[in-house]
């Protein structure tokens, strides 16, 4: 049974154009809702629908003959590449795989050398002669050292169970130097140490001396310098850097810079709380063992108020 022959691109064409038009007359009919009743638009419409239907079913029809042919190409370039390659289309008997091809290249080399050095083969075989081998063999290498027989599995057994029995841990080193001085002791004091002879050696015993008495170093103040207390009031705010929320500038600012210049931590008097003031503060805080914080706090407060008359 033959197969029905496919349509050309031409007729695929021409039944896309008479679809069109169909289209188009039934959108020109159906905007009039009296002509869309009419038996002539029903029958545009079931045409249009059965040729749409059809056109859909070529098309599947083509693209899928199209791809049979593709496929039934690319067969025949690949037999036609096997072919070139000569591995189909000769006799099973005359072909050979690439092991034996090699083999027989190998043969054929020995053979050419056999003739070039006028060397006879013991016996034609496959594998090179013996008079081939000892003509092309190395020299002896030199006798090497016997190498020592290596241990079996029972003596590297043997040998590691005596490591083990003969480790001991550094706890159990010391709890055995310990039993045996409590042995010495009992074997000395065998009433133990409320016993007489315990008791006669404790008071024999010279007496061990006692501990001096530690003293704390205190750090004494160094000495004030001349003007202090200074005549000014007192402080009563936290002072800090602009940064912070303290008050960084004012006439509490400008005292505060006056008392640290007297005191020998130098500091332009500019009222404003600058990175200088912030460094003198430092130096104050620790020449005083206070919190470092750069800061007038709650304590540094308290020091600097006891050198103002307030």
């Amino acid at each position: 049974m033959t197969s029905p022959a496919l349509p050309t691109p031409a007729d695929l064409t021409d039944a896309d154009k008479a679809l069109h038009s169909m289209q188009r007359m039934l959108m020109n009919m159906g905007q009039d809702p009296k002509r869309r009743s009419l038996p002539e638009f029903q029958d545009i419409m079931a045409s249009y629908k059965h040729l749409g239907g059809n056109l859909h079913v070529l098309r599947g029809m083509v693209n899928e003959a199209k791809a049979q042919q593709a496929r039934a190409l690319a067969q025949q370039q690949q037999m036609e590449r096997l072919k070139q390659a000569g591995t189909i289309g000769q006799p099973r008997a005359a072909y050979r795989p690439p092991q034996a091809v090699a083999g027989a290249s190998l043969i054929n080399k020995v053979k050419q050398l056999q003739a070039e050095r006028g060397i006879v083969p013991v016996a034609p075989t496959l594998a090179p002669s013996r008079s081939v081998a000892a003509a092309y063999a190395r020299p002896p290498a030199a006798a090497a050292r016997p190498a020592a027989p290596a241990p079996t599995t029972q003596d590297a057994a043997g040998s590691m169970r005596q490591a083990q029995l003969a480790y001991r841990p550094p706890q159990l080193q010391a709890s055995a130097a310990m039993v045996e001085k409590l042995q010495e002791l009992h074997e000395e004091y065998p009433e133990g140490m409320s016993g007489a002879a315990a008791q006669s050696s404790l008071a024999a015993a010279p007496a061990s001396p006692e501990p001096e008495p530690f003293e704390v170093p205190v750090r004494e103040p160094d000495a004030l310098p001349p003007g202090i207390p200074l005549a000014m009031p007192r402080f009563v705010s936290t002072l800090g850097m602009a940064s912070t929320r303290a008050i960084s500038k004012g006439p509490e600012v400008g005292r505060l810079q006056q008392l640290l210049t007297v005191l020998g931590f130098e500091t332009a008097v500019t009222e404003t709380f600058d990175a200088r003031t912030f460094r003198a503060v430092n130096d104050f805080q620790k020449d005083r063992c206070l919190a470092v914080n750069g800061m007038i706090g709650l304590e540094t407060r308290k020091v600097l108020n006891e050198l103002v008359t307030g």
